[in-house]
């Protein structure tokens, strides 16, 4: 009975396991048009990928060839205002007109994600889902 109650759970937790990968998002691509700061890390304007990480409590951005380049904490969610595009969506804070900050992600059918909060005066630079 040992033995049949081991690969119950075993196969319990291999579900879950299942599970939770299922629900994870395929990497979304964006078109950054123009030098951005991630943290205090500057990144060149072009092609990157966006991906939720640890149930969303984390994001990963990859580069065009999706390699990894930085993890970002995420503040806190921010709820859909609107209808939802179903397309990713990046809002940057813009201190001035070279100094810009990703501060907001939205994933397709998810809620946003804050992941800078800039305390200074700033406009918002965003950049629309890919057409």
């Amino acid at each position: 009975m040992t033995r049949k109650a081991f690969h119950a759970g075993s196969l319990f937790i291999a579900l879950v396991f299942a599970a939770v990968g299922a629900q994870a998002q395929a990497p979304q691509r964006a078109n950054v048009p123009f030098k951005f700061y991630v943290g205090s890390t500057a990144y060149a304007a072009g092609t990157y990928y966006f991906v939720q990480l640890a149930a969303g409590a984390r994001l990963e951005i990859r580069d065009s060839s999706q390699k990894a380049v930085s993890q970002v904490a995420v503040i806190t969610r921010l709820a859909p205002v609107g209808r939802s595009s179903g397309s990713l969506r990046l809002v940057f804070d813009e201190v001035t007109p070279t100094d810009r900050h990703l501060s907001e992600i939205w994933m397709p059918g998810t809620d946003g994600f804050l992941v800078r909060a800039t305390s200074e005066k700033h406009e918002h630079a965003i950049v629309p889902p890919e057409s």
